[in-house]
């Protein structure tokens, strides 16, 4: 008796939370990254004995390509696709910002930090935000936006107090240990979170282009009769005939 009862399965977390999850913590990367600036000023001012003004032109042209990456970046996705582009974006961050930790010019912190980092973030900013939300997303995606939005302030609310207490107990140097480690973290659920994507999407196209089959299958012709060439309403009428 037991054994026929239906036991209703729990419902499946659906792939685009997923998504959302791992998209939400790139923003919050992206954002403890551009967090370090307002740290590193004055570590870098006393330790080379650099001018302020010259290090923060480092930061306005890590700004600057930032934002003007943005329209290049979504052209990029609706040609490649997201997933590339946000995994070379954490990639360039990730080698930006270790590098950074090892400069020894001004020169070298403007090509690294203006201009390596901020095509990084750039990538990963507004722009994957809405591309992944109008993909993956119909009827949330006010939610989706939302959620998205607070992993960029929760970013730099968890990275701020992080990287000042870095500075005091390590040095500069190790400042950017802490948002450049964490921004491979992404690179790995992404790809994970992709990759059983695609496993569930193909079994998914499987069983619907079994099913069309299924659907379109034309019903077999019966075969014709042997006693006469006509096929069976003929030797239906002939039987009846003869009845």
């Amino acid at each position: 008796m037991a054994a026929g009862l239906h036991v209703p399965r729990p419902p499946r977390l659906h792939d685009r939370w997923v998504i959302l999850a791992v998209t939400s913590l790139t923003v919050l990367m992206t954002a403890g990254v551009t967090a370090v600036p307002a740290v590193l000023i004055h570590p870098l001012a006393v330790a080379f004995g650099w001018d302020r003004a010259a290090i923060a032109l480092a930061v306005s042209s890590n700004v600057l390509l930032c934002g003007l990456a943005g329209p290049f970046a979504g052209g990029v996705m609706l040609r490649f696709g997201p997933r590339r582009v946000m995994l070379t974006s954490l990639v360039l961050i990730a080698c930006g910002v270790a590098a950074t930790t090892q400069v020894r010019s001004l020169l070298q912190l403007y090509l690294l930090w203006g201009v390596v980092v901020g095509l990084g973030t750039g990538s990963t900013a507004l722009v994957l935000s809405a591309t992944v939300v109008n993909r993956w997303f119909t009827t949330h995606r006010g939610l989706a936006l939302g959620l998205l939005g607070a992993a960029t302030s929760t970013g730099r609310l968890i990275f701020l107090p992080l990287l000042a207490a870095v500075v005091i107990a390590l040095g500069w140097r190790w400042d950017g240990s802490s948002p450049g480690a964490s921004s491979w973290s992404p690179c790995h659920w992404w790809r994970c979170s992709c990759a059983t994507h695609r496993r569930r999407w193909g079994a998914r196209r499987l069983a619907g282009c079994a099913q069309r089959r299924l659907r379109t299958r034309v019903p077999p012709t019966p075969a014709p009769s042997r006693s006469c060439p006509c096929g069976p309403p003929c030797a239906r009428a002939i039987s009846g005939g003869a009845g």
